[in-house]
């Protein structure tokens, strides 16, 4: 097998399709986060016209709306952008296993992550409690 020589036009070409591409990859093209947006404006604009309207707080549950529809099609937008972007490089595959120990490290950790609730919330006890008995 030959190797053929790349002038320094091919190789800075080369160079700056793979950097696109990869910011492509890594950036996406912002669908997901667009349906998001419209998502939250539509649902806010429905809720405020029907509370604005009716004067009725039931309108509020609409809310629940969002993480609904939002999270049924968050992944079927990212699986259509998935399958058009083809296969996943070494990098993108690390840093997507990366991101998701991060991402179940927070959820799932019993670190006291929440510590300065948990101060809060035992400086208001304390206070009522004094409150009640005087001290």
């Amino acid at each position: 097998m030959e190797e053929k020589k790349l002038t320094e036009l091919e190789s800075i070409s080369i160079i700056a399709e793979m950097i696109s591409r990869a910011k492509e990859r890594y950036i996406g093209d912002g669908n997901i986060m667009m349906m998001w947006g419209w998502l939250t404006v539509a649902v806010s604009s429905l809720v405020w016209s029907l509370l604005a309207a009716t004067l009725n707080p039931a309108w509020n549950w609409l809310w629940f709306l969002i993480p609904a529809i939002g999270g049924t099609l968050t992944p079927i937008m990212a699986k259509k952008s998935e399958s058009r972007q083809g296969v996943k490089t070494y990098s993108e595959r690390e840093f997507g296993l990366h991101k998701s120990m991060i991402i179940q490290h927070i959820i799932f950790s019993d670190d006291d992550l929440d510590l300065p609730l948990k101060a809060g919330l035992k400086a208001r006890a304390l206070k009522k409690y004094l409150y009640r008995n005087q001290v």
